[in-house]
């Protein structure tokens, strides 16, 4: 049955888009493949071989390149070829590059673990991420125009779920079939699956997708640039410095995640270094994915017609007692034990997972509610990846410390950190709460100061 739109047009069923959502999940399960691949499993195959706190903080470089999309976004909508299409301009290449790139580092990947280069590693991995971040600003864009425009949140489900399929094929799969422990309960042989082996899988799997979606997946034909130039984007950008709450917004995300990140980051090392193995915390990655969905659903249903400020506060005192207890079971861990310390770290890890998501769901609505239509696709790349960054600066400065003091004082100055963070940040937070939308716009600033000009 067809539903009726708002403005009395048929709106379709999301049945009639299988195609399109077809297309959308495969490429964003390739996305989520290279991501995990790279940001998770290999840096657990590292510490299978002894790396430190050091090689890991060098390692979390690789995912850098997620958080700078925003730089090379407004090259990709300005130029493209009108032939093959404004996103397909970038699909087709990157893919093919990323499928060359996978097959001939599958010939080298496992030397490279073994040999401890940790610096080499960073920089392929790097390069692979980048490529798929790419790929990943003209996915976001194709979504739409390749979905019903009633049906373009359809675009957010498949990137969310392809992804998360993406990290358990290229994590917990991974991880297990790379065990010879895991290959040796379960089948009764070494390891079945090298790191090798799985990315030439990827590479022919990427390959194959690429060639479909070159002849096969037509690009709806698009008129004109909707931006002028490169200039006029560009200048886009400086509405967020000359606004004073966007400004301090910024600062406010890039720094959030600090103190509380030295359970997060090091749990991994810690646990590897107490004798647990790589698929002992493959198969808790299964837990904790569901529990993040799970408490993101939660906090979706009861957040609404919410402060997203007052909530954002309360789930930020909840880290401490929630942190605390998990750096508590993280450092009495006792292998002769393994079954109750297993348990013990899983209800930790749990519970930092059912505190932490819903934090992340405050700071995205809050993100969603300030966001100026005008200019909807830079505002929300702008702030994400702010977040996305400050994210990443919090993993690498963790795990710099860790290279130099111990854990326990690591995580004591985290806490101290947050307590100064809350103190300082609280008053002004709070006030956000009380601005109009108009207040959030950066446009408004960008024509006053050309103006000026």
């Amino acid at each position: 049955m067809l539903k009726q739109d708002a403005d009395g047009g048929e709106k379709p069923r999301p049945a009639h888009e299988y195609r399109a959502v077809t297309v959308l999940l495969v490429l964003y399960f390739i996305q989520g493949v290279a991501l995990s691949f790279f940001g998770a499993a290999l840096p657990l195959l590292f510490l299978a071989v002894k790396a430190s706190a050091k090689d890991l903080a060098i390692l979390t470089f690789i995912s850098y390149p997620f958080s700078f999309k925003l730089l090379f976004a407004p090259l990709m909508d300005t130029y493209f070829s009108r032939r093959i299409g404004k996103r397909k301009t970038y699909i087709l290449p990157t893919q093919y590059i990323f499928a060359a790139l996978q097959y001939g580092l599958s010939f080298y990947i496992d030397d490279i673990v073994l040999r401890h280069q940790v610096g080499l590693a960073t920089a392929v991995g790097f390069i692979s991420v980048l490529i798929v971040a790419i790929q990943d600003v003209a996915v976001d864009g194709w979504a739409l125009t390749l979905l019903h425009p009633a049906n373009l949140s359809l675009g957010a489900t498949c990137q969310s779920l392809g992804q998360i399929l993406g990290g358990v094929i290229a994590f917990n799969v991974f991880i297990d079939l790379n065990s010879t422990e895991f290959c040796m309960k379960w089948f009764g042989t070494a390891a079945i699956l090298s790191a090798g082996a799985f990315l030439r899988i990827l590479a022919v799997v990427t390959l194959i997708v690429t060639l479909l979606i070159h002849f096969l997946q037509p690009e709806t034909q698009v008129g004109p640039s909707e931006f002028s130039g490169l200039r006029s984007t560009l200048r886009s950008f400086k509405g967020f410095f000359l606004n004073k709450h966007t400004r301090w917004f910024l600062l406010f995300v890039l720094t959030l995640r600090v103190g509380f990140m030295p359970v997060e980051a090091s749990s991994t090392l810690l646990l590897i270094e107490r004798g647990f193995h790589k698929e002992h915390i493959s198969s808790m990655t299964i837990y904790l994915t569901l529990a993040n969905l799970l408490s993101s659903y939660i906090a979706g249903v009861a957040l609404r017609g919410k402060s997203y400020i007052k909530a954002l506060f309360r789930l930020y005192l909840g880290k401490f007692p929630v942190h605390l207890i998990a750096f508590l079971i993280l450092i009495n861990v006792n292998i002769d034990h393994f079954s109750l310390w297993y348990y013990l770290v899983l209800f930790a890890m749990v519970l930092v997972q059912c505190i932490q998501a819903p934090s992340f769901l405050t700071v995205s609505s809050i993100v969603g509610s300030v966001c100026e239509e005008e200019v909807g696709g830079l505002y929300m790349t702008t702030l994400y990846s702010a977040i996305n960054l400050g994210v990443k600066i919090a993993e690498s400065v963790t795990l710099v410390l860790l290279g130099f003091l111990p854990f326990n004082l690591v995580f004591v100055l985290g806490l101290i950190y947050s307590a100064v963070f809350y103190l300082i940040w609280r008053r002004r937070v709070s006030s956000w709460a009380d601005l109009p939308k108009d207040e959030w716009r950066i446009t408004t600033h960008i024509r006053a100061n050309g103006k000026k000009e």
